[in-house]
């Protein structure tokens, strides 16, 4: 169970990409080829295959964000504003089952995030606050038995 949140949070790990156009990125600014801010909707191909299309906004990330598994089926969407996550990201398996739902304020763990197995089974339901775990987590096994663990705030 550890390892599929651990597997889980780092699918929500943001990673900087190797940009393989004209634009440049710089300490997560994205730059035009002459040095001008870029703005715009930007996809990313690394060996023909579309890896994302993101929006920019003044070198900033802003706005859909779709990253895609090699076969082109969506691995995870969401939003991001003036660089940073914000709203509902989902994640999905390469045949595109849902495999989570994560809240984002401001870059931070915001409100709940549900996780399942490739079985379609719920496997967490967690609480963040700014960031910091919070309420009561339920943590189901692969035979449907419910454990619980409170987090103060």
């Amino acid at each position: 169970m550890r390892s599929l949140l651990t597997i889980t949070a780092a699918f929500f790990t943001f990673v900087t990409f190797a940009l393989t156009t004209n634009i440049v990125v710089k300490d997560g600014i994205y730059f035009n080829e002459d040095g001008s801010l870029f703005s715009g909707e930007y996809e990313q191909f690394e060996s023909g295959i579309k890896l994302a299309t993101i929006s920019v906004n003044n070198g900033l990330l802003s706005g859909s964000a779709v990253y895609y598994h090699a076969n082109g089926a969506i691995k995870e969407e969401g939003a991001f504003m003036d660089g940073k996550r914000s709203g509902n990201w989902f994640q999905y398996t390469d045949n595109g089952a849902l495999t989570s739902i994560a809240a984002f304020h401001n870059d931070k763990k915001e409100g709940k995030w549900v996780v399942w197995d490739e079985a379609g089974k719920i496997r967490f339901e967690m609480y963040y606050k700014e960031g910091q775990k919070v309420g009561t987590w339920k943590m189901w096994d692969a035979d449907g038995r419910l454990t619980t663990k409170t987090f103060e705030q």
